[in-house]
């Protein structure tokens, strides 16, 4: 099992990804389309590049099997 991290916006509950296409990062409503960080501080910075302050999103801890 490997620890994840996913990001989600408080204010519109969109989960951050890593775009294929482009490797930018987007948002989705499907918590099936977010995208997984491998570490806490990659996902942090994502959400205050993306989303704003730290009052404004949450990071989840999930174990990918």
């Amino acid at each position: 099992m490997q620890k994840v991290y996913l990001v989600q916006s408080v204010s519109t509950g969109d989960f951050l990804y890593l775009s294929p296409e482009t490797g930018d990062i987007g948002h989705t409503k499907l918590i099936v389309n977010a995208g997984c960080f491998d570490n806490f501080e990659d996902a942090a910075n994502a959400g205050l590049e993306e989303i704003g302050n730290e009052n404004e999103f949450i990071v989840f801890t999930f174990f990918e099997v």
